[in-house]
């Protein structure tokens, strides 16, 4: 368990590091490594689960005293590792809900740039300088923005499927303890 809170500690940082980069950046690399982090930590759960389900079975055939001693440890894993379990969810949440506001704010940020172009044509009616209107945002820049936006989108798009599987993985867990719980 120390484990899994040392990677839960690593994810926290990587998810920070992730969201407070540019928004332009290739990060490729750095959802690969949230990928297979959150990747790690689920696969340490269902490690920890198996433990704690094979102490309850080793259990059955003993005597009472070290039958409630199991109990009494079986009880006190799964507590913990629930707590974790909220831990890695919560971060998984948060990180989520900053990727999806990023989104939204770089969406209205290029949505204005893109209504002021088109519905101020009043102030480049007023303006005589040729050179500005053609270097203000050229078909090319227009294209390379849309291809960027594009890109970043697809990108941000992956990365909340991945945290949606990594929650979905991390609910798995949750009714697995909750039996465990409940059978307790």
């Amino acid at each position: 368990m120390n484990r899994i809170r040392n990677k839960l500690k690593e994810l926290k940082a990587l998810h920070e590091k992730n969201v407070t980069r540019p928004s332009l950046d290739d990060s490729v690399h750095e959802e690969k490594e949230i990928e297979n982090v959150s990747q790690e930590i689920t696969r340490m759960f269902h490690h920890c689960q198996k433990i704690i389900h094979q102490i309850r079975e080793r259990s059955h055939g003993t005597t009472s005293q070290e039958y409630q001693v199991s109990q009494n440890v079986v009880s006190s894993l799964v507590s913990s590792l629930q707590e974790l379990s909220s831990k890695f969810h919560s971060a998984q949440s948060e990180h989520l809900r900053q990727l999806r506001s990023r989104e939204e704010k770089s969406q209205q940020f290029f949505n204005t740039t893109y209504v002021s172009k088109n519905n101020d044509s009043s102030m480049f009616d007023s303006l005589q300088d040729d050179t500005f209107t053609q270097n203000f945002l050229s078909a090319g820049d227009q294209q390379l923005m849309i291809e960027s936006n594009t890109s970043m989108v697809e990108q941000r798009e992956r990365e909340i499927k991945q945290i949606v599987k990594s929650i979905a993985e991390l609910n798995d867990i949750f009714k697995d303890l909750a039996c465990m719980v409940a059978d307790q």
